[in-house]
């Protein structure tokens, strides 16, 4: 019996890879929905990553004073890199703003040192780019928060800063060591003063990294975190395809030809979950090979994420493929099928990430099949898993696969030959 087992599962395996070798729309399509998918809610919670944009701001210095610098150095603060200040001659700065070159045009105007320090009026130009609809906003918002610290500034220390305006001349001697120091005692005194106000703050922002994505996550695009729920939404995709041929051989007569043999039909289960997993395979190495050259995995990663990734998708197969075998009709089994998937690629984070979900929700998630794959392949590819942890999951997933392996070998018996 064993004899005849072997070369009928691997018959019935070759004739299935040759029949997607000969369907290839129907693989690219399996694949496909979840590029797209992906794709779509990657562009949608921004994009691949990568630097944060940065307003271009021309800027005419009129005043040429310490403060017009200071405001300067203010906007284009490497802290918040989000403004590119640079200083030209205002003939070259309209010019090229009308070019359409910058974000906005910002000019000094003369004097505006000196009406800072005395609490004067003083108007700052700021032209935008009408082309551009954000990145303009940017140095608007800045130099609107720039105005109100300057305001709060002016009524904790101001009385002094207007005292030393009117002390300060050419002179170097205008101001003296003590005077010097009289004013930073008194900025000082006023500082303290709302000091209770300030030190510390009245809010607190804490920046606390998940456990789930760790220290190696951190640096990771969007992209290439969501890689992982993809492969796995696509190997999901192939699974439930794959599964619906069990249903299409029997309308054919196919599985009833293959019952009445020495074998019967069990070898050709085996053989589609053999086909499967090296179909699979092929799937996660192609995608893998893309991931190494385009999110930088780095190579020595991929043996063991290929290994998982497929096991899991033949898995992920058998557990389709035994639900349609319990199905009473075709039509029921596409129910059953899609009334299995959907739910699973929502709650196991291929459509919507773990770290978006609520708690208790996320919870769950991790012990659907897809979810708990998925965050073993995240591991292997960006985390550092513990070799008993991984030969663990492993087992477990292997017993799995195995008793649902032996549910679908005892339907197809009957299904085979026509049974309900």
């Amino acid at each position: 019996m064993s004899s005849v087992l072997g070369p009928m599962m691997l018959a019935a395996a070759r004739k299935d890879l040759v029949r997607r070798w000969r369907d290839p729309w129907a693989l690219a399509m399996w694949i496909g929905i979840p590029l797209v998918i992906g794709g779509l809610i990657v562009l949608a919670m921004g994009g691949r990553g990568g630097p944060a944009p940065r307003a271009h701001v021309f800027v005419v210095d009129r005043d040429d004073s310490f403060l017009s610098r200071l405001l300067v150095s203010a906007l284009s603060s490497e802290r918040a890199k989000v403004i590119e200040a640079e200083t030209l001659e205002e003939s070259v700065a309209r010019e090229r703003m009308d070019a359409g070159e910058a974000s906005a045009l910002l000019v000094i105007p003369e004097g505006f040192g000196e009406a800072v320090l005395e609490e004067r009026a003083s108007t700052l130009e700021l032209v935008t780019n009408p082309a551009q609809r954000i990145l303009p906003a940017i140095p608007r918002s800045a130099l609107e928060i720039l105005c109100e610290g300057t305001f709060y500034l002016q009524r904790v220390v101001g009385d002094e800063l207007k005292s030393i305006a009117a002390e300060f001349t050419d002179d170097d001697d205008a101001l003296t060591d003590l005077r010097i120091a009289e004013a930073s005692v008194r900025m000082r005194h006023g500082i303290e003063r709302v000091a209770p106000l300030l030190f510390p703050p009245a809010i607190t922002v804490e920046t606390v990294i998940p456990p789930e994505t760790g220290p190696a996550h951190g640096e990771r695009s969007l992209a290439s975190l969501y890689f992982p729920s993809m492969l796995l939404m696509a190997l999901m995709f192939i699974a439930e395809g794959l599964a619906d041929d069990v249903w299409r051989e029997r309308e054919l007569g196919a599985l009833r030809r293959i019952a009445v043999g020495p074998s019967g039909a069990v070898p050709a289960l085996l053989g589609k979950v053999l086909a499967g997993w090296v179909l699979m395979a092929a799937i996660s190495a192609i995608a893998l090979a893309i991931a190494v050259v385009v999110f930088d995995i780095a190579p020595a990663r991929v043996p063991l994420a290929l290994l998982w990734s497929s096991f899991a998708g033949a898995v992920l197969f058998t557990l389709m493929a035994t639900l349609k075998l319990i199905a009473s009709t075709q039509r029921a089994a596409g129910m059953l099928g899609n009334l299995l998937l959907f739910p699973l690629l929502m709650v196991g984070g291929s459509m919507i990430p773990f770290e978006a979900m609520p708690e208790w929700l996320r919870g769950v998630g991790r012990f659907t099949p897809n979810g708990w794959s998925m965050e073993i392949l995240k591991g292997l590819i960006y985390g550092d898993p513990r070799p008993l942890e991984l030969a663990l999951a492993f087992v477990g997933l292997g017993a799995i696969g195995t008793a649902l392996l032996a549910c679908a070998a005892l339907r197809m018996r009957s299904f085979a030959r026509g049974g309900a």
